[in-house]
């Protein structure tokens, strides 16, 4: 081969490896993948773009119905309804303390703990509720009528529906200053507030929380004596907190009074109405 002509291809070998070079460095900029291994998919994003997880409910409250048992008690065991709690007896009665909040934080446990006793004698359930708060210094209490407006203060509710119907109840409500009010309740939405009974009940603010005892006659109550278990709600409220709990129904548009989906109190049996 001439001298011109082998000067000539080294000439153009180096061009062609100048380009090849080139070539390859804008491939890999725009491809890095295409010089390598195969490319790989990316990885699935299973973040929550929102920054939110789901909460998680100790229930499904959709089909929650607690269940919870009255004991019975001798006419001569009965608590003093002084508002302590200091009876031996109330250590017979199961402890319910599984409640939940329908606002703020819906389907969350409560954030003061609640523990709510059913004890019976032939004549008279008994109620013993120990409501704790960790700034008992805090608790709300204002009113001091019978039948006034409790809602104002930290408050305890129960609902007692004897006969089954889901739609009608007794209300009966204290205050932590041992203020009472009580209704007969129909359809879970009517409220006649004319219906009084005669029941006992007392309140006081302890260095935990406050505390409450009632006495509530069965001889004022329609019930079938066929019928061990009575529907039965429970709720509280903690003013300072805008908290209200409850054992069951736990669903913020739950309205305060519909027992459609309450819970169950068992064992009532052998009472006397008179």
């Amino acid at each position: 081969m001439a001298l011109k002509d082998r000067a000539w291809l080294v000439s153009g070998l180096r061009v062609a490896a100048t380009r090849a070079v080139v070539g390859a460095s804008i491939l890999f900029l725009f491809f890095p993948n295409a010089l390598g291994a195969e490319a790989q998919a990316p990885e699935e994003d299973t973040s929550d773009e929102s920054g939110e997880q789901e909460p998680e409910f100790e229930h499904d409250f959709s089909t929650y119905i607690p269940t919870a048992m009255a004991t019975r008690i001798e006419a001569t065991e009965a608590p003093t309804i002084d508002g302590e709690l200091n009876d031996p007896v109330w250590a017979k009665a199961q402890a319910i303390d599984e409640f939940y909040q329908l606002d703020p934080d819906t389907g969350q446990p409560g954030s003061e703990r609640t523990v709510v006793r059913f004890l019976y004698d032939n004549q008279n359930l008994y109620v013993g509720i120990y409501a704790y708060d960790k700034e008992p210094d805090k608790i709300v209490a204002t009113n001091r009528s019978r039948d006034g407006n409790l809602g104002v203060d930290d408050t305890v509710r129960i609902y007692l529906d004897p006969l089954n119907t889901r739609r009608n109840s007794y209300y009966f409500e204290m205050n932590a200053a041992g203020a009472r009010a009580d209704a007969l309740i129909q359809n879970n939405t009517d409220y006649i507030r004319e219906w009084n009974t005669i029941w006992s009940g007392k309140a006081m603010i302890v260095s935990d929380g406050f505390i409450v005892e009632m006495a509530i006659p069965f001889r004022d109550l329609a019930y079938d004596p066929s019928k061990p278990d009575w529907v039965l709600e429970f709720s509280r409220n903690i003013r300072r907190k805008g908290e209200r709990i409850r054992w069951s129904s736990i669903s913020a548009a739950t309205y305060f009074a519909d027992i459609t989906r309450s819970g169950t109190l068992t064992g009532i049996t052998g009472i006397d109405s008179s």
